[in-house]
């Protein structure tokens, strides 16, 4: 049986377009946290908005029960390096 990685920078924005029933067939999830800081997370996604959207995603795969899937990933940039201990 061959294992299946969704691997994403970015989240998936519209939440309520999901087929909840794709992911019984997806082995891992994995989702970048390159910042607990909203400001860092924005400036690094050029978007006022990406923590917000990444908060629902979130929130999303623990309604679903689909969090246990869940892997996060970083990338070190010098605009988040500091958060690296927290994240």
């Amino acid at each position: 049986m061959k294992k299946i990685i969704i691997k994403t920078s970015w989240v998936i924005n519209d939440t309520e377009k999901i087929n909840k029933e794709i992911f019984k067939y997806i082995d891992i999830i994995q989702i970048p946290c390159n910042s607990l800081k909203e400001d860092n997370f924005n400036y690094i996604y050029w978007n006022n908005k990406a923590f917000i959207k990444y908060k629902i995603f979130l929130a999303f795969l623990e309604e679903n029960k689909i969090s246990e899937k869940l892997f996060f990933h970083t990338v070190i940039l010098k605009y988040n390096y500091l958060d690296i201990p927290e994240i």
